[in-house]
């Protein structure tokens, strides 16, 4: 175990060294694609003030009770909840595909590459942000129940966009296996997305708390290194699923010999 994990790592890390360029070009463009998709459809911030008597920022990433608002105030607030959540499983699609197409093409490393790499990434993204969507809804209503629910849940669909580009399986097929998969194998994948998720939740908290730029300035920073974090979390379980799978098939063919 302590050898596969090792394997992995080794992998991840040259990975990133050979395509820095790339990915963190990629990084700021879902970055700023975000934001700017984020401001042109969001409710304004005046509305917002009036619904939170608070900033921009806050209403971004502090959740508040809605018994208190009027309908009118919750339909404001149902609009930003849903441009939110769709703005960012949109530019989570956009990277998660741009790395796949990367890492599936070797000669696609090269940094004035990065057009071509979007452009071959575009294949996938239709069923790609529909996966995306319903693991999102899945886990959103793991967290309505409860928050150790929602976590789970977030760690055993983790891998399914993964699934679904390696093997080119149906949306559904690849949530199905993500399940059986992480299900499976939970005291290797376990420790990675919690790390990544608190590490999430702690820059989000400090980017909230703490306010050294303007708002676009802030959000832009916040949104550039957690792309970079998904990057690097993505890449890193790319490589644990190839050498699963490799694995598998070793272990097939001894027994078959």
């Amino acid at each position: 175990m302590c050898f596969f994990k090792k394997k992995i790592v080794h992998e991840t890390i040259h990975f990133l060294n050979c395509n820095f360029l790339n990915l963190f070009i990629i990084s700021t463009l879902c970055a700023l694609f975000t934001i700017a998709t984020h401001y042109l459809l969001e409710p304004t911030a005046y509305d917002l003030s009036h619904i939170y008597g608070t900033n921009f920022f806050d209403t971004f990433t502090v959740f508040k009770t809605t018994s208190h608002l009027t309908i009118n105030q919750q339909k404001i607030l149902f609009n930003l909840s849903f441009i939110k959540i769709s703005t960012l499983i949109l530019g989570n699609t956009i990277l998660c595909s741009s790395i796949m197409s990367i890492l599936q093409n070797p000669n696609l490393n090269k940094i004035y590459n990065v057009p071509k790499i979007l452009k071959k990434s575009l294949f996938f993204m239709p069923k790609l942000f529909s996966l995306f969507f319903i693991t999102a809804s899945i886990v959103e209503v793991g967290f309505i129940f409860f928050t150790l629910t929602g976590v789970i849940l977030c760690i055993l669909l983790f891998i399914s966009p993964i699934i679904f580009l390696i093997d080119q399986s149906g949306v559904f097929n690849a949530i199905k296996k993500s399940f059986k998969i992480s299900w499976k194998n939970i005291t290797k994948i376990f420790f990675p997305i919690f790390v990544w998720l608190l590490f999430k939740l702690s820059l989000i908290i400090f980017f909230a708390i703490f306010h050294f730029f303007s708002t676009f300035v802030t959000f832009f920073l916040l949104q550039v290194i957690l792309n970079n974090l998904t990057i690097i979390i993505y890449i890193y379980f790319f490589y644990f699923y190839i050498f699963l799978k490799q694995e598998k098939y070793k272990k097939k063919f001894s027994s078959e010999l």
